[in-house]
């Protein structure tokens, strides 16, 4: 039996495999406000009787993978400075690992989604905040810290991020409404273009041969997705940058990915 959980800053989610290959059950939940509520959530799902041969947690947060302790979440500060083995301290279980979210979603798209077969994959979830990773030939790299794309910044003289640009919490902010519910072009367009210099830096940095975009703002794409490839155009020193894709994997690519990790570290890499 194993486990994968995906704390985002607005959604929880845990799957269920027997083989590392396939759910056999999946809750969601919204991310609850304490770190006691989230443990208990948890717990629950995971039941106190089973054991696991083991457990993938992804965070939306930095994360230090070797002490496998949750740094800074900015959307879930109550997780800040924990342990993965704090969240399911009453679970029976072999291994556990921890991940950030954005990262495990990235390797899920990596080898299951749209950049199955690219060597180097970049992957921005654009969401309550913005994160992402590259995989370079369907592995994780071997950094202590994950990336945090979306703190990058984008004006100096505000010093506005990419995140405080292009997430579903800056524009909740700006705008007033929430993004999912605004149809607005003119908005729309602003943002796609914001996105496009935030791409760009991505680009110029990691190289990647694709760039899929999920989270929930990704479902407005057809709003946006051309002015963010009109400023590409305009912004890359040759003219040219990589396909940029959508994520057809939806919000469970990070438990997708947590299944993925714990198979490539056992030595069973899933086709």
């Amino acid at each position: 039996m194993y486990a994968s959980i995906d704390i985002g800053g607005t959604k929880t989610k845990i799957g269920i495999s027997k083989d590392l290959k396939q759910f056999s059950d999946i809750q969601k939940f919204h991310t609850p406000k304490t770190f006691q509520e989230l443990k208990s959530k948890v717990e629950s799902v995971l039941e106190s009787n089973k054991t696991y041969e083991a457990i993938s947690i992804g965070a939306a947060g930095f994360v230090n993978r070797k002490e496998k302790r949750i740094y800074y979440a900015p959307h879930a500060v109550f997780l800040n400075n924990k342990l993965a083995e704090e969240i399911v301290s009453n679970i029976k279980y072999k291994s556990i690992f921890l991940e950030n979210d954005a990262t495990l979603a990235a390797l899920a798209e990596a080898t299951h989604g749209e950049g199955k077969n690219y060597s180097r994959v970049a992957y921005i979830t654009i969401s309550t905040g913005v994160g992402g990773s590259i995989i370079v030939n369907r592995k994780i790299p071997d950094t202590i810290f994950n990336f945090e794309p979306g703190h990058h910044v984008l004006n100096f003289e505000t010093n506005q991020t990419f995140e405080s640009l292009c997430s579903g919490t800056a524009f909740r902010k700006k705008y007033g409404v929430s993004p999912e519910e605004h149809d607005n072009e003119e908005i729309w367009s602003e943002f796609g273009k914001n996105l496009g210099f935030g791409l760009h830096n991505i680009i110029l940095l990691w190289r990647p041969d694709i760039i899929i975009i999920g989270g929930s703002l990704s479902k407005k794409s057809h709003l946006f997705l051309q002015k963010t490839k009109n400023t590409l155009t305009s912004l890359q020193p040759f003219k040219s940058y990589p396909n940029i894709e959508i994520s057809q994997l939806g919000d469970e690519n990070g438990i997708i990915g947590g299944l993925e990790l714990i198979s490539s570290i056992k030595g069973g890499l899933s086709e």
